[in-house]
């Protein structure tokens, strides 16, 4: 399940709708996915212009916990969280098979 919320920004601060000005307006796409079987929460900015995707924080739902920290950790603890999460997928369609 992945839920998307658009957020204009521009210098003065944050806007709900769009506000056209001379300089302009920056969007960022907000995304929140859960990984794990929805154990985990990830939120997200997509990439939008030339700015690049980043992974803003990271909550395990059971807990209530939210992980913050440089993009670059944040995006190695996905990746771990993803590959045992297809682990897992793994393991119980082999225990099915039998």
């Amino acid at each position: 399940m992945t839920q998307t919320a658009l957020v204009l920004q521009t210098d003065g601060g944050l806007f709900p709708h769009a506000i056209k000005e001379k300089r302009g307006t920056m969007a960022q796409v907000i995304e929140t996915r859960f990984v794990c079987d929805g154990r985990y929460r990830i939120q997200s900015i997509n990439a939008v212009g030339r700015r690049r995707g980043r992974i803003i924080e990271i909550e395990d739902v059971d807990r209530r916990e939210r992980f913050h920290g440089t993009a670059s950790k944040l995006d190695r603890l996905v990746l771990i969280l993803q590959v045992q999460a297809s682990q897992d997928r793994w393991d119980s369609l082999k225990r099915g098979a039998r």
